[in-house]
């Protein structure tokens, strides 16, 4: 791990070895991530694969803003595990009973682990969105569905957009005495109507100015070329094996209900120390550290050639 620190400083503008690879490998792989935060609720693979997509989104945007996003995850986190054995009252074994409010151990547990679930993947988003770029996702799927592609990718650029120029606007309109800080709630919602009514004014603006330089360079007029062309090569394909035989081992383990614990009605929980688990485990470990084993591999690669 020293290598990893050493060589990629976690720095934002970094770019991982893993992000070098095709865009329709990098997108298997993300798709594969999501599956297995969405359907394994075992809670040593949701907790291996937290710190996995931690360390993962610690490589590709920083370590400062994925402490950022953490700080936001965690109270959502919390606030889950609190709310949720409040509110759900299933299950059959009760922990409490205080005053008709009833906390059950299976709405407790759902919680927990639904709280680390919804960590995953805001987690594998993270790193998605600095590792699949723009071009990439055009590449992979503007000739297949052009519109639809393009539409996307602007519902996805959407709101960080937004928020920046909403960050922006809020500066240039202190110069004007237009402030949000220190104000009573009325004030601060008419201050916040009124640079969002600025927003949405500057946003349909450069919205009808993107229309007509599109329109003017024909788009959709012709088959649609790509900016930038990405080749499969070797290391894809070996990539590309690794994660499909990962796939069917994942398909065997869904079908036999390996690494998937049963939580209601009644709390069910196999032996998370058997053989069959704990290869489950470790082929989902090899799967989501697959972009940590390159940039090991590549940093000590560079530190044994010199």
């Amino acid at each position: 791990m020293e290598y990893i620190f050493r060589n990629t400083k976690l720095k934002k503008n970094h770019r991982i070895e893993f992000e070098r690879l095709n865009p329709a490998t990098i997108f298997l792989y993300y798709m594969i991530l999501v599956v297995v935060t969405m359907v394994f609720n075992s809670p040593l693979i949701l907790l291996t694969e937290f710190v996995i997509v931690l360390f993962l989104a610690s490589m590709t945007v920083g370590l400062n803003s994925t402490l950022k996003t953490l700080k936001g995850t965690s109270l959502m986190m919390l606030f889950i595990m609190i709310v949720n054995p409040i509110t759900n009252h299933n299950g059959g074994s009760v922990l409490y009973s205080i005053n008709g409010l009833i906390i059950t151990k299976e709405a407790t547990i759902y919680g927990v682990l639904m709280a680390f679930s919804l960590a995953n993947i805001i987690l594998i988003f993270t790193s998605y969105n600095k590792i699949m770029s723009n071009n990439k996702f055009m590449f992979l799927f503007g000739k297949i569905l052009p519109q639809l592609t393009l539409l996307t990718m602007i519902v996805m650029r959407f709101v960080p957009l937004f928020l920046d120029r909403f960050k922006n606007i809020s500066q240039i309109q202190k110069t004007r005495g237009i402030q949000l800080e220190g104000k009573s709630i009325k004030e601060k919602s008419i201050n916040t109507m009124r640079l969002v009514e600025v927003l949405l004014i500057d946003s349909c603006y450069e919205a009808f100015q993107t229309a007509d330089s599109m329109t003017a360079r024909g788009f959709g007029s012709t088959k649609r070329s790509n900016y930038q062309r990405y080749k499969f090569n070797k290391r894809d394909g070996i990539i590309g094996l690794i994660l499909a035989t990962g796939i069917l081992y994942l398909i065997f383990a869904i079908v036999n209900k390996i690494g998937i614990i049963t939580i209601y009605p009644k709390l069910i929980v196999t032996s998370v120390t058997s053989n069959i688990e704990m290869l489950t485990l470790t082929v989902i470990s090899i799967i989501c550290g697959l972009p940590i084993i390159m940039e090991i591999r590549e940093a000590l690669w560079w530190t044994f050639s010199k």
